[in-house]
């Protein structure tokens, strides 16, 4: 088990270099687009809403991002437990439902398999922050877990519990299945 200097190392270097660099994985919003709501106009209105105007898909995206990473840093390192749904233990698809529940009010069936027809299928080459990507570890298993940026996901690992993976990784690229786009 790495020691708490390791692992600040391996969280605070790579924050600062990029911070230094001028890239960001944590989108630098003002706080009046992270506290925005996530509503369209009503139906109907000549114009949205002056607020929501400045309000673009990117940031919008980039809000998500932040949540999502928000909830990788509250649930890192919680180990895996098949059939778990809590701090205590989670597994792959209890941890995209509890994700999904607490952050987006969006209630998906407890199932990988279920959850990978919960949305629209799409193309990897479109994949946005939120989606589910599912592999096929094997002829009986399948894996869920929720697509961030730049070929990284979120997800419950059953060797190391509650991180973040690259999609470009050797074991991952060649179990990818397929994504889904869940709009709720």
């Amino acid at each position: 088990m790495a020691s708490l200097a390791h692992r600040a190392r391996r969280i605070v270097l790579p924050s600062l270099t990029l911070l230094v660099s001028g890239c960001s994985l944590m989108p630098d919003y003002p706080v009046r687009y992270l506290e925005a709501p996530m509503t369209m106009p009503a139906a109907g209105m000549a114009e949205p809403p002056e607020e929501l105007v400045a309000y673009s898909t990117e940031e919008r995206q980039g809000e998500l991002l932040t949540r999502l990473y928000q909830q990788h840093y509250e649930w890192y390192g919680v180990k895996y437990r098949r059939g778990g749904l809590s701090m205590s233990g989670i597994d792959c698809s209890g941890f995209v439902k509890q994700t999904f529940a607490t952050l987006f009010d969006i209630n998906l069936p407890r199932d990988t398999y279920l959850q990978a027809k919960a949305g629209v299928d799409l193309d990897r080459s479109e994949l946005r922050p939120g989606d589910l990507v599912f592999f096929r570890i094997n002829n009986r298993t399948q894996h869920v877990g929720i697509y961030l940026e730049e070929d990284k996901f979120l997800h419950a690992s059953t060797s190391r519990g509650v991180m973040i993976s690259s999609m470009t990784h050797p074991y991952w690229q060649s179990r990818y299945w397929k994504s889904v786009r869940v709009e709720g």
